[in-house]
């Protein structure tokens, strides 16, 4: 079978393929989209020709990115403790980028938070911005005591964000 997509319009049916009017499945955009033969034999379908949103699509890759970088420093400082002096200086460098990562972050969340709970997400991305920010001076300062803790909470906090970045109700 042969359809043209017009939106506004039904798929026209060019094939013998579908006889019986049977619930056809098609791929638009990701997604599948049923849809049947009306009493004219012509197959409609629904298809949402919205453009996808490109700020959200960019809050999940920078979300992604955060949490990698997050297991990355958790690494890296586990290589240090361990006794290994030479992953400290990526450490740091993995710790500036978090820092722009996580500014990036508040920055798209607050562009996406048209929502209650979009606006609770850019509230936490902030809060986790502020906690990198005490993280670094804390490693700096080699305040081991706070250093250490925080990370963890850290990486609950970014861990929590990737799951509710993911969440179907997470679109708009």
């Amino acid at each position: 079978m042969s359809y043209s997509l017009r939106p506004g319009f039904p798929l026209a049916n060019h094939g013998p393929s579908d006889p019986e009017g049977i619930f056809i499945k098609l791929l638009v955009n990701g997604a599948l989209k049923t849809g049947t033969k009306d009493r004219a034999g012509w197959q409609c379908y629904r298809v949402d020709f919205s453009p996808p949103n490109f700020r959200m699509l960019s809050l999940r890759i920078v979300v992604v990115i955060h949490a990698l970088g997050i297991v990355i420093q958790s690494a890296l400082a586990g290589l240090f403790l361990s006794g290994s002096v030479g992953p400290v200086v990526l450490h740091e460098w993995t710790a500036w980028g978090l820092l722009a990562i996580a500014a990036v972050q508040v920055g798209l969340s607050l562009a996406q938070s048209k929502q209650t709970r979009g606006l609770v997400f850019a509230i936490s991305s902030l809060f986790v911005l502020l906690a990198e920010v005490l993280q670094t001076g804390t490693g700096y300062g080699r305040f081991l005591g706070v250093h250490i803790p925080l990370s963890v909470v850290l990486f609950g906090a970014v861990a929590w964000q990737l799951g509710e970045i993911f969440r179907p109700e997470a679109r708009a």
